[in-house]
């Protein structure tokens, strides 16, 4: 795949996909999940699926990294792209990506399993791209023939109705 960039920017996306004002605890929450702005993320979409398709279980998103900065977030997430041109929500990943160190007894190709130990941490450089696997949770979707899948990479935020993120990127954690 070629080359590409984006600045993680937390504030390009609402905190939450929650906009209706109601109690967030113990109840029912829609989900107004929107697309990533232009510039706050980057995004690959596949060929329109020849046939219906149904997906079940783990993904895991595979990247070479190199940042400007020593350390960041990063969620992947995926969405269905049907003909109609209307995209739903699919499920999502997250990394902190100097916890990028594998449990190699508990990974599987398709479910990384980070060890996110301290002795494992290591830093990102800006020459030298580092191997950064996310696991996208378990996912069931029926896709029909002429939908696509897309998967965007950028900072977290944005894709749940009830979890928010204090992220490296905006500077509340270290």
């Amino acid at each position: 795949a070629a080359d590409a960039t984006y600045r993680a920017d937390p504030d390009a996306r609402p905190e939450t996909s929650r906009d209706d004002g109601r109690d967030p605890l113990f109840s029912d929450q829609p989900n107004n999940w929107t697309p990533v702005a232009a510039g706050a993320g980057l995004a690959w979409v596949t060929d329109p699926l020849p046939t219906d398709t149904v997906i079940a279980g783990t993904a895991s998103v595979d990247l070479q990294v190199t940042a400007t900065a020593a350390d960041t977030d990063l969620q992947a997430t995926l969405s269905e792209v049907r003909p109609d041109g209307q995209e739903t929500y699919l499920e999502t990943g997250w990394l902190r990506a100097s916890h990028r160190a594998l449990d190699r007894d508990r990974s599987t190709e398709l479910d990384p399993v980070p060890t996110h130990q301290a002795a494992d941490r290591s830093r990102l450089s800006a020459d030298e791209p580092a191997t950064v696997r996310i696991s996208v949770n378990p996912v069931v979707h029926a896709l029909r023939a002429g939908s696509r899948l897309r998967l965007t990479l950028t900072a977290p935020g944005g894709d749940r109705p009830l979890w928010t993120w204090k992220t490296i990127d905006d500077g509340r954690t270290k």
